[in-house]
C-alpha cells in the first residue's frame, strides 16, 4: 500500500466518480505526529467520523478516519500483539461515536492498561446503544 495522495480527515466528501452515491468508506493510515499533531506524546491512534443529517433528521455517523502512529505502532505490534487489537478496537469504537470513560477497566479508558486488550461490559453496553440508533438510507 502507498501513501495516500489526499489528506487524511474527517471532513471528506462523497466521491460519486469513485464510489457512486454513497459516502467514502473508513480511511485507516499510518500517520506521524507531524502529518497529525494529534498523535502527539505517547498518543498511538486518533479517530474521528462525520456525522450528517437530513433537515431536521437525526444525525448518522457516515464516514471517519483512523489514525494510527506510523512510528509507535508497530513497536507495540511486535511486542504486544493484543495490546495493538486493543489500540485498533479502541480507535473503531471512537470511530463509531464512544468517547472516554473514567473506568480503567474498559478499553474506552483514554490510557491504555495492562490487561485490558478487549471490550469490557461498559465498552458492549455503549456499543450497543449506539446500535439502536436511526439508520438513514437516504444519506
Amino acid at each position: 500500500m502507498g501513501r495516500p495522495q489526499r489528506l487524511i480527515r474527517c471532513s471528506r466528501s462523497p466521491r460519486p466518480d469513485r464510489y457512486g452515491d454513497r459516502w467514502a468508506p473508513v480511511l485507516v493510515a499510518w500517520q506521524t505526529q507531524g502529518e497529525n499533531p494529534a498523535l502527539a506524546g505517547d498518543t498511538v491512534g486518533e479517530a474521528g467520523s462525520l456525522a450528517v443529517s437530513l433537515g431536521d433528521g437525526p444525525r448518522v455517523h457516515v464516514t471517519g478516519t483512523v489514525s494510527l502512529h506510523a512510528g509507535q505502532f508497530p513497536g507495540i505490534a511486535a511486542d504486544s500483539p493484543p495490546t495493538a487489537s486493543g489500540v485498533v478496537l479502541h480507535e473503531l469504537a471512537h470511530l463509531v461515536g464512544l468517547d472516554h470513560v473514567d473506568d480503567e477497566s474498559q478499553l474506552l479508558h483514554p490510557e491504555t492498561v495492562r490487561g485490558v486488550t478487549d471490550y469490557a461490559t461498559g465498552d458492549l453496553t455503549g456499543l450497543s446503544r449506539l446500535g439502536q440508533g436511526p439508520c438513514v438510507p437516504q444519506l
